[in-house]
């Protein structure tokens, strides 16, 4: 098992420089990073005896997604079947969602998650390869119905959530589930002062999709965000050393994007103030730079599709 990866950091005026000397190289660079750590992980599970489930997870805003595709689709080149779903289908219908003190949902509780059926799905892919994926439809917020799912004998299907790691669902090691833990790792500095941490990071990211791509505005992704904050502490960061398999997912070019694109849409909050005076360190770089297969895309789509 791997061990815990101490934070990194990388200086801001380094990625400046790079940025002014090529941002074509800078971005390749950042890329390449991320990338290698996927090969690395494939490297580890092809080295190990049958893995049949991957449970992939991380706080919000970590690059779940585009981790838990990207991780299929080179094993699928190591001719080894991979089929991706998402814990969120097993949600329980809306009306029956724990409840927070100020009477909101608490979207990040595991109790949020149909805890037996998930268990009954993981023991049937165990014994039979096959069971029945639920289907969750977000704009209802009710489950509306099941469809068969079969992996083939040498196959892996990756399970991503934010709880996927979570041992009320696998209390118990499995030599055929391979753990991963994906999360922005690394601190931005300034001599020697950090300008930009992780969960920071993760915020901007959210602030930024939420806002081009689901049409939310700023004071309501930062109204949820404390909440967000307390579940993960609860809820997924005391699992995390559980994992097989860390993943940085920061891309040092990223605040480069946002300096451009973040500080116009902010309002003049303490916290908005704040994440401006952060980023005012950053030189910029134009959406047009940014590839169509980057991670980043998960949280900057809105923009790059919006520029075509």
């Amino acid at each position: 098992m791997q061990e815990i990866i101490k934070t990194s950091t990388i200086d801001i005026n380094l990625i400046n420089f790079q940025n002014e000397h090529s941002t074509i190289d800078l971005i390749d660079k950042c890329e390449s990073s991320y990338i290698n750590q996927i090969d690395d992980l494939i490297s580890d599970i092809l080295s190990l005896p049958k893995i049949k489930i991957l449970l992939l997870t991380g706080p919000s805003s970590s690059g779940k997604t585009t981790t838990a595709n990207l991780i299929a689709s080179k094993l699928i080149r190591c001719n080894i079947p991979c089929t991706v779903i998402s814990m969120d289908d097993f949600f329980i219908n809306r009306e029956n969602t724990p409840i927070l003190e100020d009477g909101t949902y608490d979207f990040e509780n595991v109790n949020t998650i149909d805890i037996p059926l998930f268990k009954s799905f993981l023991n049937e892919i165990f014994i039979s390869n096959k069971s029945k994926m639920p289907r969750f439809d977000f704009v209802e917020g009710k489950r509306t119905g099941f469809e068969n799912i079969e992996i083939e004998k040498n196959g892996i299907i990756i399970i991503e959530g934010i709880h996927a790691l979570n041992p009320i669902f696998i209390s118990k090691n499995n030599s055929e589930i391979y753990r991963v833990y994906v999360c922005p790792n690394t601190n931005f500095t300034l001599n020697n002062k950090i300008i930009l941490k992780p969960n920071e990071l993760r915020k901007i990211r959210r602030l930024i999709r939420d806002y081009f791509h689901r049409g939310m505005t700023i004071n309501q992704t930062l109204s949820l965000w404390y909440n967000v904050c307390l579940g993960e502490e609860k809820y997924i960061k005391p699992f995390k050393h559980t994992a097989n398999f860390w993943i940085d997912s920061t891309h040092n070019y990223e605040p480069l994007l946002y300096k451009k694109y973040l500080p116009p849409i902010l309002n003049n909050s303490l916290t908005c103030n704040a994440i401006k005076n952060s980023l005012q360190h950053f030189s910029e770089i134009d959406i047009e730079y940014l590839p169509n297969n980057s991670l980043l895309m998960e949280f900057l789509s809105g923009i790059k599709n919006s520029k075509k």
